[in-house]
């Protein structure tokens, strides 16, 4: 089998559960928008890169909880339909979306949440993510330095800097280098899970 091809996907997707004209819908979707093959198979099996796939609430106690799980796992139990449906809404995004979710490791639902579902925003976003991935180089290393990086300079992470609407000032501060993550990264400040 060709690595670059889609046929291994399909093949594994039918055997962690899916039928195989679901399977063939699933990677068709995900290759349309623009993935490879070796990006949609991360994008449903690789643990650090996965889509997020939203299973509903369930009270935990005495508190509603949005349960998430893995494409693989949803497939295994019965929930193809579930992350095909994922790959749909996920194809449907706008670019800078999508590369937001694949960058910070979260669904469409938060990577909206974080834009205000604002284009101009997104377009953004999209670029703080890059220049991040460009110096990280590790896709899995940009959700590690946004979500989880000490306190830096004014005392916030990085994406408490866009929730707030700093997005443009933190892109300057990256493309200056005034962010300097591969110094941080070397000095293991930005996450211990490295």
């Amino acid at each position: 089998m060709r690595r670059h091809s889609p046929e291994p996907v399909i093949a594994e997707l039918v055997r962690a559960g899916a039928s195989a004209p679901i399977a063939e819908e699933m990677v068709a979707t995900l290759m349309s928008c623009g993935l490879s093959a070796s990006e949609t198979k991360a994008w449903l099996f690789n643990p650090q890169l996965e889509y997020p796939i939203r299973l509903g609430l369930r009270e935990f106690a005495g508190q509603l909880i949005e349960r998430c799980a893995p494409p693989g796992i949803c497939i295994e139990t019965g929930r193809s339909a579930l992350v095909l449906e994922a790959a749909r809404e996920f194809a449907a995004a706008s670019h800078d979306e999508r590369r937001i979710s694949r960058l910070l490791l979260v669904d469409l639902v938060d990577v909206r949440r974080l834009t205000g579902n604002d284009p101009s925003r997104a377009a953004v976003i999209a670029a703080v993510f890059t220049a991040m991935q460009s110096r990280l180089r590790k896709p899995q290393r940009v959700a590690g330095a946004a979500l989880r990086s000490p306190e830096l300079y004014d005392g916030r992470r990085l994406v408490d800097r866009i929730i707030a609407g700093q997005e443009l000032a933190l892109l300057d501060e990256l493309r200056r280098g005034a962010i300097d993550l591969v110094a941080l990264s070397e000095s293991g400040m930005l996450s211990s899970l490295w």
